[in-house]
């Protein structure tokens, strides 16, 4: 029992260090990164459903109270130059921003968004311009973890 004493020791300080290294290493932790996914698909469903509600449902209430504010109903806007649908879209990547932790990102009334999480979330979306088929492009969307729930940022809100 006592040669294997020290064993149980020297098992236990490599446990303990390997875990502190793999939560160093790890990178940050996206909370709820399968709802946000879903959240993002629910968001183009909506779009292309023409389901206001849901669609407005999704964004974040500061960043909703902004763009309302400017009179622009962004909604409408995307179809003004012509008729235009998204095709498709796929999400790329997901990455977690800590960086804004410290730096927080500001509404039109320059309060911080609130939330506990932030992440960026990479698409390829291809869109259609009717009757021309359109191309696919790399976009980057903001999205805020606040209260368990993943929002969407509208560029024109910060």
């Amino acid at each position: 029992m006592l040669k294997t004493a020290p064993l149980r020791v020297i098992t236990v300080l490599a446990l303990t260090v390997l875990s502190a290294f793999v939560t160093v290493f790890a990178g940050p932790r996206i909370p709820h990164k399968g709802e946000l996914r879903s959240r993002v698909d629910l968001i183009y469903r909506a779009y292309q459903n023409k389901d206001r509600d849901t669609f407005e449902s999704i964004i974040h209430s500061q960043a909703f109270r902004c763009v309302t504010s400017s009179r622009t109903d962004f909604f409408d806007s995307w179809n003004r130059a012509g008729h235009f649908e998204v095709a498709s879209w796929k999400i790329r990547s997901i990455q977690a921003r800590e960086d804004l932790r410290e730096h927080p990102l500001e509404d039109c009334k320059g309060e911080p968004l609130r939330g506990d999480a932030t992440a960026l979330v990479f698409l390829a979306q291809t869109d259609r311009m009717k009757p021309v088929e359109g191309a696919t492009t790399l976009f980057t969307q903001f999205w805020v973890h606040m209260d368990g729930t993943w929002y969407w940022v509208l560029p024109q809100a910060y």
